[in-house]
């Protein structure tokens, strides 16, 4: 017998000897797992989720940064003799105006005009508050071929947007017509804002929606359904005290005996006053300032235009100075 099978002898009598129970009984597999392995997947698991948030922020971030900057509504005032507030939305588009004082009356009562102003950017609705200003005889060019004076108009805002392309876009438009200006812009607080453009801010309201929600006419401020008949009739008083024709005093008396029932009719009547009003003046005032006929032959140099700057900071000061000194003589 060799080794091996003598080997296998040995081993055979040392070794028991199963049963046919147990040598047929399935063996059970076990699934043996690395805790090297779990580890490694808790790993992978984690930084995937770690860099889907990263990946996610990013994108959230980088869409806002290339959204462009929210710009709140900004609100400025125009004064020339008539006096006007802008209220420009967040697309720098003009949303309201109100009249700061009866002058405004005459130009914002026109639908046509009022029209060519709301929704238009500020350099486009300014002109035309100015164009109309002008052609309703508020602007004196009487002198045009000799020593005029120039025409004075100030913006005022209180925000932090700066208006010197609307101050440039205005100097431009009236040099063109052939009207000598000075058109500054000035900072203020927004307590002097108010004072400028005649109202009283709540506590606690902005300013911006003061303004947006005033009246358009300066007609239609501080009164209500107990004064509405009286401040008609005070309102046709001041007229008939500006106007020097006799037939059209008449016209605007037999005006007055119209009936007042409430608000809105009010305002209705007052339009009608105020049409009679800008009628005449484009009729007998108009003609007189040639503002239709202007034309390149009578555009003013930038240069010429400058030199009468120079000439007015040296005896004024400022422009301001300026402008307050004409204020105080009653002439714009």
């Amino acid at each position: 017998m060799n080794w091996k099978n003598k080997w296998k002898k040995e081993l055979n009598s040392v070794v028991p000897k199963l049963s046919d129970t147990v040598l047929n009984t399935p063996t059970e597999k076990v699934e043996i797992k690395s805790e090297r392995v779990k580890s490694r997947r808790k790993f992978i698991s984690f930084g995937a989720l770690s860099f889907a948030a990263v990946l996610v922020l990013t994108l959230v971030v980088g869409f806002y940064l290339l959204q462009p900057p929210t710009v709140p509504e900004t609100v400025f005032a125009v004064e020339i003799n008539p006096a006007a507030a802008f209220v420009l939305d967040k697309n720098d588009k003009v949303k309201s105006v109100t009249a700061i004082n009866s002058d405004a009356d005459v130009i914002l009562s026109s639908e046509e005009n009022l029209n060519e102003i709301i929704g238009k950017s500020a350099n486009q609705a300014v002109e035309k508050f100015v164009d109309s200003a002008a052609k309703y005889g508020y602007i004196d060019l009487s002198d045009i071929t000799g020593q005029t004076t120039l025409a004075a108009v100030r913006i005022s805002s209180c925000g932090a947007k700066n208006f010197e392309s609307l101050r440039a876009s205005v100097e431009s438009f009236l040099s063109g017509k052939g009207i000598p200006s000075v058109v500054f812009t000035q900072k203020v607080e927004e307590i002097e804002f108010c004072d400028i453009i005649g109202i009283e801010k709540e506590q606690g309201v902005k300013l911006v929606d003061t303004v947006k929600n005033s009246p358009v006419l300066y007609a239609e401020k501080n009164i209500d359904e107990n004064n509405i008949t009286e401040k008609f009739h005070a309102y046709g008083n001041e007229l008939l005290a500006r106007i020097s024709d006799e037939h059209l005093k008449k016209s605007i008396e037999e005006y007055l005996q119209t009936e007042i029932f409430n608000i809105s009719q009010y305002v209705e009547n007052i339009k009608g006053l105020l049409d009679i009003e800008k009628n005449s003046r484009i009729e007998h005032l108009g003609k007189y300032l040639q503002f239709e006929i202007l034309n390149k032959d009578n555009e003013i140099s930038k240069d010429k235009l400058d030199e009468k700057h120079r000439e007015i900071l040296d005896q004024n000061g400022s422009f301001n100075d300026f402008w307050n000194d004409r204020k105080n003589n009653g002439k714009k």
